[in-house]
Formats: structure tokens, sequence, C-alpha cells
């Protein structure tokens, strides 16, 4: 399974993105593109540490020079796909057996989305969920 696409919509300096990813990629762009946004995004959100990361105030997009304007909803949308088509089987996968979703193209896909709300008190709430599991 690898990672096929990343949405962001309203993450740190991302105000909206969405990526097709291939097996090798490389980041290329001027000064406050997103480059580390994305980045942070994904170390932080496929961290390998048992306690899933909770997005903070700062984590909200804000237009450049406007703090005022910062979000208070963000989402995150990362698309995983099966390697080659019926390896969704294997044994390692069995526990997500009900995340996965069929496609046209034959290979089935895992949707995670994680989403961010911020409350006028500067709580934030963060949310995960499959699109279109069980």
């Amino acid at each position: 399974m690898h990672l096929e696409r990343v949405e962001i919509v309203g993450f740190r300096g991302i105000n909206r993105l969405s990526l097709m990813l291939e097996q090798n990629n490389v980041l290329i762009g001027e000064n406050a593109w997103g480059k580390s946004s994305l980045l942070d995004a994904l170390t932080l959100l496929l961290s390998p540490e048992f306690d899933l990361y909770h997005f903070v105030r700062e984590d909200f997009w804000f237009p450049p020079g406007d703090i005022q304007g910062r979000e208070h909803h963000l989402h995150i949308i990362l698309t995983f796909r099966e390697n080659e088509p019926g390896r969704h089987r294997v044994r390692r996968y069995r526990p997500l057996s009900s995340c996965w979703v069929p496609c046209d193209d034959g290979y089935q896909r895992v949707f995670y989305r994680l989403e961010g709300e911020l409350a006028d008190d500067d709580s934030v709430m963060t949310l995960r969920s499959f699109i279109d599991g069980e």
C-alpha cells in the first residue's frame, strides 16, 4: 500500500492543495509555497507514535499578514492505494478490511480524513474518519 494522493485545505501555510504522488517525489518551489507545511502534515499525521496528533490553533491557515482572517476549519484527506489489485486481502491489511473502497480502475483504496475545528474560545477539536468505509 502506498500514499497516492494528499488533499489539504487550511493547514498552516497551505490554503488549498491536491497532490498526486508517485513512488518517488521531489518538492520544488519558492519560499512560502507550503513545502514545509506539506511535510509537517505527513510527519505529524503518519507518525508511528502511539498518541495521535491533535490539531492546535497554529495549524489553521490564515492569509499572509492577516492573522485575524484565520480559518476555523481545516481538513486533510490521505488516499492510500494497494500496490497491486488484490493486495488488500493480505494478513497485514485485514484490520482495514471495512475501510477498503473498490474503484473503477480495479484497485482498492482507503480514504482517511482528518478535520480540525477551531472554536471562538481557541479550543480545537480533531476528528478522524474513513470515507466510504463502514
